[in-house]
């Protein structure tokens, strides 16, 4: 069994079985085996999080030296970096934005990364592009994933430092041949042309069994052989899979809160957390951090805001404040919860 990320604000236990974590083994060594030379990986993520026993196990397999992080921490960080060199590191998305501030003020201390592997969730595209800048290889890839606990890894994207140039974040890529496919349906669960918004729905030979004593609960979710996965996206032409938000922080007149959350990370590097809820009356509410030593710039901010659907004035948290999940998700409802019981 493993434990969910809690996002909604009830975890859950995942029941799987040899199959589900089979097949989430086979997609990850297919990615591995793109990798000729097996040099180090360095690997970060909650030991509650199927990627944890994937990941482990798919390194482990292919013969890949392992260094497992246990202190996330910028210092702790800078020191494993700079002493092991390693040649891969993978992490939770939002640790690599917790990242950034050192990948900007010491890039060597990434020099030696040729491989980025970010699990399970979008990324904004400046964040990225700070980490490739940083490599002294040749060719450094970046590689997102999007997934979910109950079906393991998705759908995939590499990215390079031309590649991000003209990429749109929300553009998570596609599915691995045979193993992994979405589809997009609307309320009454009838798929949609490509090109229009839905419910996202995943199909992944690697899906587990159910949740622990809670079958019902885990049911509510099945359509056939698709599991509804809470997000709302859509394909485009070239059935590449956008991810725009969460089916429960749908935000009224705001297409995609993500997209407005990936614009403002990207252009005020002074911010190393952007959020949008719901604020008092469902208006959108942005809730900040400001990178530790630096002072927030209220004119950048409202002239990045200017051609964006109206928010509320932001609210200023301190990182660590910011409620989060074991893997680093933001707690987004119980943070409406919190502002709106005010």
């Amino acid at each position: 069994m493993t434990h969910t990320s809690g996002t909604t604000g009830i975890p859950k236990l995942i029941a799987h079985s040899a199959n589900s974590m089979g097949f989430r083994v086979q997609w990850q060594r297919n990615i591995l085996s793109l990798i000729r030379d097996k040099e180090l990986a360095a690997f970060h993520i909650s030991p509650v999080h199927s990627r944890f026993n994937i990941g482990i196990s798919s390194l482990m397999s292919q013969g890949f030296p392992l260094f497992p992080i246990a202190q996330p921490d910028a210092e702790n960080i800078e020191k494993i970096m700079t002493t092991y060199k390693p040649s891969i590191v993978e992490t939770h998305p939002n640790n690599f934005v917790q990242w950034v501030s050192l990948a900007r003020e010491k890039p060597e201390t990434f020099a030696s990364i040729r491989y980025y592997h970010s699990t399970f969730d979008a990324i904004n595209k400046e964040t990225m592009a700070v980490f490739l800048n940083c490599s002294e290889r040749k060719r450094p890839v970046f590689m997102q994933v999007y997934g979910q606990s109950e079906c393991g890894p998705m759908i995939l994207r590499f990215h390079t430092k031309k590649s991000l140039e003209t990429l749109d974040a929300r553009n998570m890529g596609y599915g691995m041949k045979e193993l992994t496919d979405v589809r997009i349906v609307d309320q009454a669960g009838l798929e949609v042309p490509n090109g229009t918004s839905g419910n996202i729905q995943m199909l992944s030979k690697g899906r587990a069994l159910t949740y622990y004593k809670e079958d019902a609960r885990f049911a509510e979710n099945v359509y056939g052989p698709f599991w509804d996965s809470g997000d709302y996206g859509m394909k485009n032409q070239a059935g590449a899979l956008f991810l725009l938000d969460r089916q429960v922080d749908l935000v009224d007149h705001i297409d995609s809160t993500l997209a407005i959350e990936d614009k403002l990370l990207d252009s005020l590097t002074f911010l190393d957390e952007v959020v949008i809820i719901r604020g008092k009356n469902g208006t959108p509410q942005p809730i900040i951090s400001v990178v530790s030593g630096k002072e927030m710039d209220f004119d950048a901010w409202y002239s990045a805001v200017n051609d964006l659907p109206q928010l509320n004035e932001p609210i200023v948290m301190a990182y660590e404040d910011i409620p989060r999940t074991a893997t680093m998700k933001v707690q987004r409802l119980k943070m409406e919860r919190g502002l709106n019981a005010e």
